[in-house]
């Protein structure tokens, strides 16, 4: 019983009070719990800086595990509900009504982490950030919460990237077609971790924002991935009539808007019934976003591995990879975001050893496969984003995780949670990425059961991605 109310209090940043608790702690009796623990529990205490009274669910065992899990002081049957929050800037956020929705918000939601974000290419460029934006962020900070910074990291593109002198830095799919000349739904475009101006950009970038923003307390990398998706369209051309020979042959097509962008879509298939009278039958198409294939990766790559790579046309180069060597490029690619991710840690704890760095990662490829209604792909954040996060974790080098485990019911929700919970060799915090959306909404009443799952899969508990639900 001794060991296990054996506590200490020390004063963290701003004033937070932080619970310690002995690393090696006995087994614990309830009794042992009540007398020398369950006190103190309603204290404005934690190894989080939690700001209110902290929340605890107690289970009905006899026995609790009191352990050390990650600096957490966590009991088997009791979870510290403790949530984080993705922040978005809007133009009227710093309005004090505003504010007060916000405050209530994460008060209501238990939200320790507010993860706040930030235009990485606007700082790159010199461009002065928006001060309401860092008067909310101070004032939440000044409160109690937790605020890291979060960027974009592949997708933020610098204005003065956008040139055609920069080209060699943007993604180049599997067909050969530059995200710089095809940007994917003629507005998302994609930077080459592989490449050295690249990750120059993001350690300066980081760097910069944690010294502009003192109160931060680390970065959090979104965007830090390929991009992958698999673009199919189905045409019936039984009556395009004399129209069909612009459809007809294995010439790509091109779709479009005026001043929105273009997609180049190439021929799986085609079907002519007859061609007089013109009737056709159905016709395929896809683009593959499968990336990187630029000059300068798949040259690497075949250098590193001693192969010799097919010469001609380039989307040969992709296809020829897939075929001979796939594991090992799935490999490279992986290491590359690794090395890009050790070089952004040191730049931000050169600024300051403290700072945490953490990341988003997906669940799965296709992501919404349940809305889709397709099966989950063993291992697919790696093979088709490049994510091996837990590999990234095991390591050391993320400090805590929020998986974007959208679109899902709460037992397929917790199905994915424990998998992932699985792949770490050690406590590394994870908060399980909620989202709700005006496609995708969850109740009130729904909410309970997320909560839950995230802790019976032993999360530090949720992320709220709310496109301004707090708002409303």
């Amino acid at each position: 019983m001794a060991d296990c109310a054996r506590t200490g209090m020390e004063a963290g940043k701003n004033g937070r009070e932080r619970f310690l608790v002995p690393p090696q702690t006995p087994l614990c009796s309830l009794g042992a719990l009540t007398a020398g623990v369950f006190g103190i529990l309603s204290r404005k205490v934690s190894t989080l800086g939690v700001r209110k009274e902290s929340s605890w669910r107690i289970g009905a065992d006899a026995g609790f595990d009191c352990r050390d899990d990650g600096g957490l002081f966590v009991l088997k049957g009791a979870i510290l509900v403790s949530n984080a929050m993705w922040l978005y800037p809007n133009v009227d956020m710093h309005r004090t009504e505003k504010q007060a929705k916000l405050h209530r918000f994460l008060e209501e939601h238990e939200v320790e982490k507010v993860i706040a974000h930030f235009r990485a290419d606007a700082v790159f460029d010199g461009k002065p950030l928006d001060r309401h934006w860092i008067d909310v962020l101070e004032n939440l900070d000044a409160k109690g919460w937790e605020v890291h910074g979060m960027i974009n990291t592949l997708s933020s593109i610098p204005d003065s990237f956008r040139s055609d002198g920069y080209r060699d830095l943007y993604t180049v799919d599997i067909h050969g077609v530059s995200c710089f000349d095809e940007p994917i739904a003629g507005r998302r475009q994609f930077l080459d971790p592989n490449h050295p101006q690249v990750q120059d950009y993001v350690c300066r970038s980081t760097a910069a924002i944690l010294q502009k923003v003192p109160f931060l307390r680390g970065i959090q990398l979104d965007f830090i991935r390929y991009y992958y998706g698999h673009s199919r369209i189905h045409m019936d051309t039984k009556q395009m009539w004399h129209n069909l020979r612009l459809a007809k042959g294995q010439e790509p097509v091109v779709f479009g808007r005026p001043g929105e962008g273009t997609v180049t879509y190439y021929p799986v298939r085609e079907t002519i019934v007859t061609h007089d009278p013109p009737v056709g039958g159905p016709m395929e198409f896809v683009h593959d976003y499968r990336y990187c294939f630029c000059p300068r990766c798949t040259q690497s790559f075949a250098r590193e591995h001693d192969l010799t790579l097919p010469t001609g046309d380039k989307t040969d180069i992709g296809q020829w990879i897939l075929a001979h060597a796939e594991d090992a490029w799935y490999d490279f690619r992986e290491r590359t975001l690794a090395a890009l991710i050790r070089a952004i840690r040191q730049s931000i704890q050169d600024v300051d050893s403290t700072h945490q760095l953490s990341i988003t990662h997906w669940y799965n490829a296709p992501y919404g496969n349940e809305l889709l209604g397709q099966p989950l792909e063993d291992e697919s954040e790696r093979i088709r984003f490049g994510q091996a996060w837990w590999k990234w974790a095991n390591e050391g080098l993320i400090d805590f995780l929020c998986p974007m485990n959208y679109w899902l019911q709460p037992d397929s929700f917790l199905d994915v949670l424990k998998t992932q919970k699985a792949r770490l060799h050690h406590s590394v915090p994870q908060y399980a990425g909620l989202l709700t959306s005006r496609d995708y909404a969850i109740s009130e009443a729904e909410l309970p059961r997320y909560k839950e799952a995230a802790a019976e899969a032993g999360f530090r508990g949720l992320c709220f991605f709310h496109y301004g639900t707090w708002n409303r």
